[in-house]
């Protein structure tokens, strides 16, 4: 057992393997990183290939498999249509002020199971902003390459570890609208190698566009693993750039929904890290606004997260 066990979610000795195969933000050597703007015509949708090695994918997956504090979540209309197999398992980290207000009543976490972001997970987390923020910079992502100064400046402090079984799929959903400020940010990989890919296997984001059934859009993006993708705009939902300023998981005609499928037949395991700020109560949730009541869409939209 490594020294500095916390909450029997992490350990030194992976994090310092990571360290070790950690290229930086802008790597100067191996695969480049080839981005996509607004990809597949979805408007705020940025993504990128090749963002990870396969030796960071290696340390990565290391590091995911010393977390033990794993829940299990479903995700879209899983309830209201029995689908069992859309479900994932996750571990979250957030500041210890949000840790605590996931535990009062009425609240916006109300009900969420977090756990403070240590220092060990800020690590993380910092590693993989500083990549990100490299990699997106022509996007604007987080207010570009390095950290904005000023009240107005993004920078996130939630952590998310995810893995989705072979057999199982990400439903479509909003992430919760006024929970996070723009720009969600995720990192995928397969839990193993798989022949000709020591990344593991491709999968597809879906996203959709429309309230309900009838007339629905959907856009499949498949990408290979060690990509990255962001949701900003339209494509993330959040109340601020809904043009009813919904609220929650408030279904819309205007705002994009986001979900996971593995390329069938999966074999392994889907694991991702998913980087967001938390909302202000009051400036950038706009809790208050106008539409912020029920769904108005024919399916539930239940979990949060990618």
């Amino acid at each position: 057992r490594c020294p500095g066990h916390v909450h029997d979610m992490s350990e030194t000795c992976p994090q310092a393997e990571l360290r070790d195969a950690w290229r930086g933000a802008a790597p100067a050597e191996g695969p480049e990183a080839r981005l996509q703007v607004d990809a597949q015509g979805v408007p705020g949708l940025h993504v990128a290939t090749d963002v990870l090695s396969s030796a960071e994918v290696e340390a990565l997956r290391t590091v995911l498999g010393a977390h033990r504090a794993w829940v299990q979540v479903t995700y879209g209309a899983a309830g209201r249509y029995h689908d069992l197999t859309s479900a994932a398992e996750r571990v979250d980290f957030c500041p210890a002020e949000a840790e605590a207000e996931a535990e009062g009543e009425g609240s916006r976490l109300e009900g969420s199971r977090m756990w403070p972001l240590d220092e060990t997970h800020a690590e993380l987390l910092r590693l993989v902003e500083g990549r990100l923020r490299a990699v997106f910079a022509p996007t604007g992502l987080w207010g570009g390459a390095a950290p904005a100064d000023g009240p107005a400046a993004v920078v996130p402090n939630a952590l998310q570890l995810t893995r989705v079984s072979a057999f199982n799929h990400i439903a479509n959903h909003y992430d919760v609208r006024d929970m996070w400020k723009e720009g969600i940010a995720t990192l995928a990989w397969s839990e193993l190698p798989t022949e000709g890919e020591l990344r593991g296997e491709a999968f597809s984001l879906c996203m959709q566009l429309g309230a309900k059934k009838a007339g629905r859009r959907t856009v499949q993006v498949p990408l290979p693993p060690g990509s990255a993708y962001v949701l900003t705009g339209a494509s993330q939902g959040a109340t601020r750039t809904c043009s009813l300023r919904h609220v929650g998981r408030a279904a819309c005609s205007c705002c994009w929904t986001h979900g996971v499928t593995l390329s069938g037949p999966a074999r392994v395991s889907r694991q991702s890290l998913t980087l967001r700020a938390l909302a202000d109560d009051e400036s950038d949730s706009d809790s208050e606004a106008e539409g912020g009541g029920g769904g108005g869409g024919d399916e539930p939209l239940a979990s949060d997260g990618a």
